[in-house]
């Protein structure tokens, strides 16, 4: 697949009310190339060593520890949420290899998770009405109404810069 045949594909999961027209689906649809990447290259010597874990992890030597959340908020791809979810990671860790005698690789999944596919297109509000379902900030907002939740393809520009955000 490449970045000008993508828009032909079947695309599952989307939204019943699809996304909103004009200028937004444009801006974030009709690019006529590719964003730069997320993240850059990876060092020759980090992609061996990642590779010499997981291969101990293979041999029963070693044990994964992989956390992160289902959806991402975009307010938490920030210095302190992040910081917040690698001390629990760490510590989840710390436990691990005091309980099992082994090392632990420990892997995050970060500042990238911003949309989840969701099994119903709508969902019941607590005085029994019915909204479309929130997808992840990427797609609408979380807000109680049905303005909050029409999805804006300019989400997931946002989404991208706070994936691409140091």
């Amino acid at each position: 697949m490449t970045w000008s045949s993508w828009p032909a594909s079947a695309a599952a999961w989307q939204p019943a009310s699809r996304w909103s027209a004009g200028d937004g689906a444009r801006l974030a649809l009709g690019r006529s190339s590719p964003p730069p990447p997320v993240v850059g290259d990876v060092p020759a010597e980090e992609s061996a060593r990642l590779t010499d874990l997981m291969s101990a992890v293979v041999r029963r030597e070693a044990v994964v520890l992989q956390g992160g959340d289902c959806a991402e908020l975009f307010e938490d791809a920030a210095p302190s949420p992040v910081h917040r979810k690698l001390e629990q990671l760490y510590g989840l860790s710390g436990t691990l290899r005091g309980r099992l005698g082994l090392p632990v690789v420990t892997m995050g999944r970060m500042a990238g998770q911003y949309a989840k596919p969701r099994s119903s297109d709508w969902e019941n509000t607590p005085d029994g009405g019915v909204l479309p379902v929130y997808r992840g900030d990427a797609v609408n907002s979380a807000g109680g109404d049905a303005a909050a939740r029409v999805p804006d393809a300019r989400r997931l520009l946002e989404a991208y810069g706070c994936a691409a955000s140091p």
